[in-house]
Parts: C-alpha cells; sequence; structure tokens
C-alpha cells in the first residue's frame, strides 16, 4: 500500500499512531470528513451562551479528531476558536471560524479524489462468524480507548451487523464514527449478552 500525499495533512506522526495501518487511516479520513461538512459552509458565530458552549465543545473534539489525522492547520485553528469562546474574545471569532470553513474545505476537496481512488480498490471485509474471544478483544481495546479498536470494528463489522439488526448497528456505528468507544462498548456488551442466551438456549436444546 503506497500511502497518498494529501495536502493539508502532514503524515510524519499519522502513520506512527495509527500503526502504519493504512486502511485504518483511510476509515478515519472518511469519518472526519463526512461528519464535518456542516463546518464547511460559514457558521455564524454563536450568540447565546448554551450555543457558544455547545460550539466550544465541538471545537475541541474538532481539535482533537483533526490533530490524530495529521490535518494540523485545521486543528490549530479549532484550538483558536476554542479559545476564543472560552475566553469570550467575540471580535475573533467570526474571522477564525471563517478560516477554519476555508481550510476544512480545501482539505475535503484533496482528500475526496484520494477516498475514491483507495475506495475502489479496497473491497469491504466479508462477513465472518463472531467468536467470543475476538468480541473480548474487541470489549477490551474499546474500554482502554485503543486506537486498535477501529481495525478490529472494520473486520467484524459486517457480522456484528447482521446480528445487532439495523438501527443497534447504525447506533453503534454512530459511536464508533465519534470516537465514543465507552457508547461503543456498552451496545457491545449488549451484544454479547445477547449472543451468550442464544448460546445457552442452543445448548438446552440439544440435551
Amino acid at each position: 500500500h503506497h500511502w497518498p500525499v494529501i495536502n493539508g495533512i502532514e503524515l510524519g506522526g499519522v502513520r506512527e499512531r495509527v500503526n502504519d495501518d493504512l486502511d485504518l487511516f483511510i476509515d478515519l479520513l472518511n469519518r472526519f470528513t463526512s461528519e464535518n461538512q456542516d463546518l464547511m459552509q460559514p457558521v455564524a458565530p454563536p450568540a447565546d451562551p448554551a450555543e457558544r458552549d455547545a460550539l466550544q465543545a465541538r471545537m475541541h473534539k474538532l481539535a482533537g479528531n483533526a490533530g490524530l489525522i495529521g490535518a494540523t492547520t485545521v486543528s490549530e485553528l479549532a484550538k483558536q476558536v476554542e479559545d476564543s469562546l472560552r475566553n469570550q474574545n467575540l471580535k475573533e471569532i467570526p474571522v477564525l471560524l471563517d478560516q477554519l470553513c476555508q481550510h476544512l474545505l480545501h482539505l475535503c476537496e484533496s482528500v475526496r479524489p484520494v477516498l475514491k481512488n483507495l475506495s475502489q480498490r479496497n473491497g469491504r471485509g466479508e462477513e465472518q462468524e463472531l467468536t467470543s474471544e475476538e468480541l473480548d478483544e474487541f470489549s477490551d481495546a474499546l474500554a482502554q480507548k485503543k486506537i486498535s479498536a477501529m481495525k478490529m470494528y472494520r473486520k467484524l463489522g459486517p457480522a456484528m451487523r447482521s446480528r445487532m439488526g439495523k438501527a443497534a448497528y447504525e447506533e453503534f456505528d454512530q459511536s464508533m464514527g465519534k470516537l465514543d468507544f465507552s457508547g461503543a462498548n456498552e451496545r457491545l456488551q449488549q451484544l454479547r449478552s445477547t449472543l451468550s442466551a442464544a448460546k445457552s438456549a442452543d445448548q438446552t436444546d440439544t440435551i
């Protein structure tokens, strides 16, 4: 796998953070661009304190996720917006939000063709059996908030989908997309108890 050169992304530390796993990097890029579509159009600075707090939390998360994928400029700008909101430097906010919007747009334009090429080349994993060992390992990775949980999810996802049902799986997928590993782990525990109940029922039938 050749790592793509993408304008606006510094690959140096990224490869180390994702253990040189290109598929994982592509997953993170995909999620990052789809989650932040709304910030790629002008955002009006919020007047209401509750909205300001919500935007501040959003910027904090954006700074972290942008840092994770190596989008250093976007990460820095998000931190500046977060600081300005916290310190109520209201004059700076519109300018910073506008810069952030422009950088996100450029980043998305650079990322889109790369994602298109790579997703055509990479077929999605085939569905397979779910073993309790794999689910234990996945659950541990989620509990410890390890980024390797994303890699395991890519492998186990199709099999989990067919066992969880569409609605539960979509909620689980959203948690994974937001890197909300504790929320995802709660839903995984529900799946594990359902599976073990089904297993005991199977064993009772055979007696």
